[in-house]
């Protein structure tokens, strides 16, 4: 079976379309979690944990149980399900890969495995993955599923958390919804944890723009974000207010300009893309930044007034002080409340 997304696993088990092998990954470690639980809830009557599922984390996995697991026959059910958590295949002995692959082979029609990976990233960074997780990735793909739940778009969060909210008796408009999943950076186990505090404090009424700016966890990025969108108005007054509200969460002020550096990349990428007529979704996609579309579009509208050569200067600027910060026994703070002002002085244009 080719490779699945989470909604497209959810239609085949309610198709009772079912495979005896599920491999489980990807970035939205939240829908990882979801898609497991949702797995085992169709293979294991509640009740039946005890009897027919069998749960191993691959850190202090033995073998040996595991392989009985896996040839154990269901009790008074229909599958024997065993889950399998974090099982990273490069990180085997040699001779022990060929062997688990020989026992996924062997399986018989009323076992079920389950391996969900939200404890690593299985592809290390790369588009693709690598020795034996990619031998072991292609057999379940193969024989079984394998289920790819990647990051979702800040669009999907958005629909996604005025859902939930309305699920649980509150109104969440989507332009908010959308500023939330940007306030989370579109992570899904961060908005998670934000919609549940929202939906608690606000108790069946509507949430608010206001709601979500006292009550949701300020990052760091997004908050210095706010700040590059200043200091590209030029409105002195509201850049100094956002950088000591800054540095009052955040005393790291090498933290602070490398996240204010990589504000200006973004601003100026989409500078550069505004420039040939490129749309926020073809910008997104060539930064690799398919779920911040709406922080893409965001930026390209906010650098519409503002010039390439100042937010080149602005980066060199910013270099600058960075060198400084890490070279220099300096009152850093003040470093960057110079490099700030260096910056609002730059004449745009």
């Amino acid at each position: 079976m080719p490779k699945l997304k989470a909604e497209a696993l959810k239609k085949a088990l309610n198709s009772n379309d079912f495979k005896n092998i599920y491999y489980i990954y990807g970035t939205d470690i939240v829908s990882v979690s979801a898609a497991t639980h949702m797995l085992i809830k169709t293979f294991v009557r509640s009740g039946d944990e005890d009897y027919n599922l069998c749960r191993f984390d691959a850190s202090e996995m033995n073998f040996s149980e595991l392989y009985e697991a896996l040839e154990r026959a269901p009790f008074f059910a229909d599958y024997n399900c065993v889950l399998i958590k974090d099982f990273n295949a490069d990180a085997l002995g040699a001779g022990v890969f060929p062997e688990f692959i020989k026992k996924l082979e062997a399986l018989g029609s009323s076992t079920v495995v389950i391996i969900s990976i939200t404890g690593f990233d299985v592809l290390n960074g790369k588009k693709a993955p690598v020795k034996n997780n990619k031998k072991l990735m292609d057999f379940c793909e193969k024989s079984g599923v394998l289920c790819e739940c990647a990051q979702k778009t800040s669009s999907e969060l958005a629909d996604y958390a005025v859902k939930k909210c309305a699920k649980n008796g509150c109104n969440l408009a989507k332009k908010d919804a959308l500023y939330l999943a940007e306030l989370c950076l579109c992570d899904s186990a961060m908005l998670e944890n934000e919609i549940e505090k929202l939906i608690s404090f606000c108790e069946n009424g509507d949430i608010t723009h206001n709601d979500i700016d006292s009550l949701t966890a300020r990052t760091l990025s997004a908050d210095v974000f706010s700040v590059a969108r200043a200091i590209g108005t030029f409105d002195v007054k509201k850049t100094f207010s956002l950088l000591s509200d800054v540095f009052e969460r955040n005393t790291d002020e090498i933290a602070v300009c490398a996240t204010l550096i990589s504000a200006f990349v973004d601003l100026y990428r989409a500078k550069c893309a505004a420039s040939v007529l490129k749309s926020a979704e073809e910008t997104a996609a060539d930064f690799s930044m398919n779920n911040r579309v709406f922080a893409v579009r965001n930026n390209m509208r906010d650098v519409r007034p503002v010039s390439k050569a100042h937010l080149s200067r602005c980066l060199e600027i910013l270099n600058a002080t960075d060198l400084e910060l890490k070279s220099t026994n300096a009152n850093k703070r003040i470093l960057v409340e110079k490099a700030v002002t260096q910056m609002l002085m730059v004449k745009n244009g």
